[in-house]
């Protein structure tokens, strides 16, 4: 799931919550509460029904911009057909995401060895958020955000 459908799917997950007290503090109390639970499950079952259907649309628009990016970007496949730039474009496609790693590994470890003393921590942190989430997607970067905020914690003495 990508991270804008994860966004979506949170801020629509707590549509039906927000329905259902809605409901409550608008539903005259002369309502039994079977009449209540039924119009609870009408509307939850539409919020999740409006939940489902902009998720497909997500799904939709990501696999329409992935083939867009294809197509304007061109292929692998495309690029051989060129003689000798097409060679040597994929070659450094291909140098990109390794060249990257190492770099910022090696700029990671002098900083953090104290070897060198960055221009600024937040610059820093931001350059190596790219990076992972470039290299390694936003799963790295979920997995490591709790240690950022306790490095973020500790340095800041305790307080946020």
């Amino acid at each position: 799931m990508s991270l804008l459908a994860g966004v979506l799917s949170t801020l629509t997950g707590a549509l039906p919550k927000a329905v259902n007290r809605a409901i409550d503090a608008v539903l005259p109390d002369k309502l039994s509460e079977p009449e209540k639970e039924a119009i609870k499950t009408a509307a939850t079952d539409a919020a999740h029904r409006h939940e489902l259907e902009m998720t497909k649309e997500v799904v939709l628009a990501e696999a329409q911009f992935n083939l867009r990016l294809k197509d304007m970007e061109g292929t692998a496949k495309d690029l051989s057909a060129l003689p000798i730039i097409g060679k040597i474009v994929i070659f450094i496609r291909g140098c990109m995401r390794p060249a990257f790693c190492v770099s910022t590994i090696y700029w990671d470890w002098k900083i953090l060895s104290h070897a060198w003393e960055p221009p600024d921590r937040e610059l820093f942190i931001l350059i190596n958020f790219l990076v992972l989430g470039f290299l390694f997607g936003e799963r790295t970067l979920i997995n490591v955000m709790p240690y950022i905020e306790r490095w973020t914690k500790a340095r800041n003495g305790g307080g946020s």
